[in-house]
């Protein structure tokens, strides 16, 4: 009888202990290594161009960057970023700073970015936006090209040859045809 109460206590003992598993004991998600950095979104300074110049866009007007912070996980997420960055910002004015931001009618949407070297003696970037560009008129059409394209250029390896299209036309382009 003692034996049977021995074994008893034995497997009742078994029964209650922790039983490993091969199952993980938490569920993690797949991971993909993200990391913050600083990237520079391209606004516009309305009437800073006193003389006419490199860097006048607009009607007299100047391009600003402005630094963000931003997660991605490589150059060419980076640029990413910096667009749907730029993109998501609301209203025409940027906060107090006094700087416009003439894309805030637009709805745009950046379909891929292909870094395709990053050497900087051939680095070229492709950017492929969709999307529905309001302008504000003929001064805030070549402000649009130049945030876009100013906000690529300063987030690419230096000297990157920056192609860009919108709904599959040129962005130069589509501002001299579509007359916005």
């Amino acid at each position: 009888m003692k034996k049977i109460l021995l074994l008893s206590l034995f497997l009742l003992a078994c029964q209650t202990s922790p039983i490993e598993s091969d199952l993980p004991l938490i569920d993690e998600p797949e991971t993909t290594t993200f990391f913050t950095s600083t990237v520079e979104v391209a606004l516009v300074a309305l009437g800073d161009g006193t003389a006419a110049g490199d860097g006048i866009i607009g009607c007299g007007d100047r391009v600003q960057m402005v630094e963000k912070d931003v997660s991605s996980n490589s150059k060419a997420g980076k640029i990413k970023a910096a667009l749907e960055t730029l993109f998501a910002i609301e209203g025409s004015d940027y906060g107090e700073s006094g700087l416009y931001n003439a894309l805030y009618q637009s709805d745009v949407t950046v379909d891929s970015v292909i870094l395709t070297s990053s050497d900087t003696e051939s680095a070229a970037v492709e950017v492929t936006l969709s999307g529905n560009i309001v302008s504000g008129g003929t001064c805030d059409d070549p402000r649009i090209e130049e945030q876009i394209i100013q906000t690529i250029k300063a987030n690419a390896p230096v000297g990157s040859t920056v192609v860009a299209t919108i709904d599959g036309k040129d962005l130069h382009e589509y501002f001299t045809l579509s007359g916005l």
